[in-house]
Parts: structure tokens; C-alpha cells; sequence
């Protein structure tokens, strides 16, 4: 580390300088543009490999791991769906504002 002790050195600190620079209106922009199309696609795939890679080799088919990732994309909806409803990011507490 460089400088005082607990401070990032200048060299590390260009992202949050970029993201600073562009200011909070247009981060999420920036970090779309950043991140292009093929984000999600690319890390759906990065876990199925990884799923692949973690089964046992005589456990490892097509089937296994499009069962697992199936089960996990599942449970992965299933608490966004909890959670939006818990801190009010639903079509219906949307409404219920609106109406107030």
C-alpha cells in the first residue's frame, strides 16, 4: 500500500473516479454500456460450467446439471419474488402508493 495506512492507493482508485466523474444519474448507464448484452448470458454459462466441474465424474450428464441449475434458477426467483414483496417492489404496493 502506498500512503497512510486504511487509504487506497491512487492507482486502484480509477473505478470509483470513473464513477464519480459520471455522477449517481448516470452510473447505471455507464455500468450497462460496461457490462453490454451478453452479461448475464456469460455468467449463466460461467455456472453451468462450474456445475459441471463440481460433480463427481461418474455423477456428470446433461441431465445432473440442468437439474441443479433449473433447481437453483427456482430458488433464486422464488426469493427475489420474497424480497420485492418484502421491501415493496411489487405492481401492487405500486399501486397502493399511487392511490395515497
Amino acid at each position: 500500500m502506498t500512503g497512510s495506512e486504511g487509504t487506497i492507493p491512487p492507482e486502484r482508485q480509477r473505478g470509483s473516479r470513473v464513477l464519480t466523474r459520471i455522477g449517481p444519474a448516470g452510473a447505471d448507464q455507464h455500468l450497462r454500456e460496461m457490462m453490454g448484452p451478453l452479461a448475464v448470458d456469460q455468467q449463466i454459462r460461467g455456472a453451468v460450467i462450474q456445475c459441471w466441474q463440481m460433480l463427481r465424474p461418474e455423477e456428470r450428464s446433461v441431465e445432473a446439471v440442468e437439474q441443479i441449475i433449473l433447481g437453483v434458477v427456482r430458488r433464486v426467483l422464488d426469493d427475489l419474488k420474497e424480497d420485492a414483496a418484502t421491501f415493496g417492489f411489487t405492481p401492487d404496493a405500486d399501486a397502493a402508493e399511487d392511490e395515497t
